[in-house]
């Protein structure tokens, strides 16, 4: 059984690319995966109209 976690996070468009979505999902993430060492993976949904998106879930 792999125990999986979701993390959203939504920032209003004026903010896309400046790093602040990719530096507080690497910081919850690491909280998150700290707290709870049984989780095997997050899971985030990305916003198709921002290309960032995908690169802040994966960073």
């Amino acid at each position: 059984m792999v125990n999986e976690g979701e993390l959203g996070y939504v920032l209003g468009s004026k903010y896309w690319g400046k790093g602040i979505a990719t530096q507080a999902v690497k910081l919850v993430a690491d909280a998150i995966f700290k707290e709870w060492p049984h989780l095997d993976r997050l899971e985030a949904l990305v916003d198709v109209d921002n290309a960032g998106s995908q690169f802040t879930k994966d960073a």
